[in-house]
């Protein structure tokens, strides 16, 4: 609703890249689950980013593109791409979970489409369709309304049987 222009509909890319990127991330949680969580955030990124660069290097080898050659603006362009805009977030947004666990982190991801939203309008000057703005209000309101869920009332479904240092935790809860 945020980002939803006029005339928009459903593609075929799109509704695959979405597939893709939920099967992405429900193959890492079950993989997180079943070997453990890398004892460094910074391990967990450089390997995800490891993985992300083999698959994009195999589908721009399959699409036929790969550039002639490579300026020193490209190598620039690449470095701020990989470090400044795509490693660094992942540390911190990982740090981020570590710290304040993945319940109190999550939510924010509902923020990315707002502040695409606000920032296209801000530099683009694009005013808000009232779709749009109700976009905004339910994120906003969902996030606020979240904060005074009781979590408490909500139990962990349990697949497996809990680990010794699972079960302490939960017995002096």
């Amino acid at each position: 609703m945020v980002v939803l222009k006029g005339g928009a509909g459903l593609d075929l890319i799109g509704v695959l890249a979405a597939l893709g990127a939920a099967l992405s991330v429900a193959l890492g949680g079950t993989l997180v689950h079943k070997w453990g969580r890398p004892s460094s955030i910074i391990s967990l990124t450089a390997w995800q980013m490891i993985i992300a660069g083999a698959e994009l290097a195999v589908v721009a080898l399959l699409l036929g593109d790969i550039p002639d050659s490579l300026t020193a603006t490209n190598i620039a362009g690449l470095a701020i791409v990989a470090l400044a805009i795509t490693a660094l977030p992942f540390v911190l947004w990982f740090t981020g979970i570590q710290g304040a666990g993945p319940s109190a982190v999550a939510p924010l991801l509902l923020l990315t489409p707002v502040t695409a939203f606000v920032l296209d309008a801000a530099v683009q000057g694009i005013i808000p369709t009232p779709v749009q703005a109700l976009g905004v209000a339910v994120v906003i309101g969902s996030l606020l309304y979240g904060q005074h869920v009781d979590r408490k009332a909500f139990r962990v479904a349990h697949h497996h049987a809990p680990s010794a240092k699972q079960e302490k935790a939960r017995q002096s809860a």
